[in-house]
């Protein structure tokens, strides 16, 4: 007989007349700092440890969600897996490892999630902490550092009231003309107000950054469609529709009553969908995407046991 128990964290494992102790494994659970809306998050427990050196099991789960968020691990028993979160907002991850004998104590993590716009706006703050920062000496007039700090000051409040084109005009008809002499001719130009080359660059690369930060917001790639029954042509409501490949990977959306989905603010590339609903039947078809009128219907689809 086997009996265990844990005692003042050492896990006793009795076999007849002899004791062996077993430490209890460390759950350590990392994850990146910045983390954007329907942006792929890696989550790593490698740094897991076990004093008996024991193989590790994983076990990820997402403890809290914001609501309406449909996020879910890729793969909750893998060392290293990832997640796509759907909404902004605060996540909480939780890992626990087991040494084949115990738990260990959750590893939990908060990860924040942030629109696109609150990405664009801590952009534009780090840009200007780094212009603050500067020898007033690098500007053709000192006074021009406070007086540029300021027409950033103007960019975030046209992002916050949501006017991303006027937040773009002026990035791109305004300051770009005051940092690009050095980027187009390898020299100030008359109308530059950072004088220094090396600043100048440096300001010129975050700029073109953030300036592609807002084209994202503003002309945004939207892939909305229809799943449709096969041999019907029937809406099948309430279907999930998942990114199996292209850029973010493993993205769902849900479809709304009248079978459409929409998923939106995704990068240029190309991508492959799939949908599934619930049926008593379960089959794996493979998935078409067709076009029609901008939109793509999704003919067939793998319907998921009930």
């Amino acid at each position: 007989m086997i009996v265990l128990f844990l005692l003042d964290g050492i896990n006793l494992n009795i076999y007849g007349n002899s004791i062996i102790k077993n430490v209890q494994p460390i759950a350590n659970a990392m994850v990146g700092k910045l983390v954007k809306v329907n942006e792929t998050v890696t989550l790593n427990g490698i740094g897991s440890t076990d004093g008996d050196g024991d193989f590790l099991m994983y076990t990820w789960t997402l403890s809290s969600i914001p609501e309406g968020s449909l996020s879910e691990i890729t793969n909750p028993k893998a060392a290293i897996t990832t997640f796509i979160p759907d909404k902004a907002g605060t996540y909480e991850v939780t890992l626990v490892v087991n040494d084949g004998h115990v738990n260990s104590g959750p590893s939990i993590i908060k990860i924040k999630v942030v629109t696109p716009q609150e990405e664009v706006i801590l952009l534009v703050k780090s840009l200007q902490s780094q212009i603050a920062t500067f020898n007033p000496e690098v500007f053709k007039f000192p006074t021009m550092q406070k007086e540029f700090l300021n027409e950033f000051d103007i960019i975030i409040k046209n992002i916050e009231i949501g006017e991303y084109k006027n937040a773009l005009n002026k990035l791109e008809n305004d300051i770009f003309p005051k940092i690009d002499g050095c980027n187009t001719s390898g020299l100030p130009d008359e109308n530059d107000w950072i004088i220094n080359c090396e600043v100048q660059r440096s300001v010129y690369e975050s700029t073109e950054e953030l300036d592609d930060k807002i084209l994202y917001i503003v002309i945004p790639k939207t892939i909305t469609g229809y799943v449709r029954a096969f041999e019907t042509n029937r809406g099948i409501y309430k279907a999930k529709v998942t990114i199996i490949s292209g850029p973010q990977k493993g993205r769902v959306v849900e479809t709304n009553d009248k079978g459409i989905y929409e998923l939106t603010l995704l990068p240029n590339g190309k991508y492959e969908l799939k949908a599934t609903a619930s049926a008593r039947n379960p089959d794996d078809t493979t998935v078409t995407i067709t076009q029609y009128s901008n939109r793509y219907i999704i003919k067939d689809f793998s319907l998921a046991k009930r």
